[in-house]
C-alpha cells in the first residue's frame, strides 16, 4: 500500500512539474504576443519571466521536498 501511496505522490509531483513548465512555455510564447502588440516593453516582458521562473523553481523544490518527506 505504502508503494502504491509513493507512486501515486510521484505522479501527482510530475504532473505539478509538467504544468509549471508548461506555464513557462506559454507564458513565453503570450510575452512574445504582447511584445510584437507594443502593448509591454521589452525589460517588463524579461521581469516577468523571471519572476514566473523563479515561481516555478520554489513550487518545484518545495514539491520535491515534500515527496521526500513522504
Amino acid at each position: 500500500m505504502d508503494s502504491r501511496l509513493s507512486e501515486g505522490l510521484k505522479r501527482v509531483v510530475y504532473m505539478g512539474i509538467g504544468a509549471a513548465a508548461l506555464t513557462v512555455e506559454k507564458t513565453g510564447e503570450i510575452l512574445d504576443l504582447l511584445e510584437a502588440k507594443g502593448e509591454q516593453t521589452v525589460e517588463q516582458g524579461k521581469e516577468l519571466n523571471q519572476e514566473l521562473r523563479r515561481n516555478v523553481k520554489k513550487t518545484f523544490e518545495e514539491s520535491k521536498e515534500e515527496a521526500e518527506e513522504e
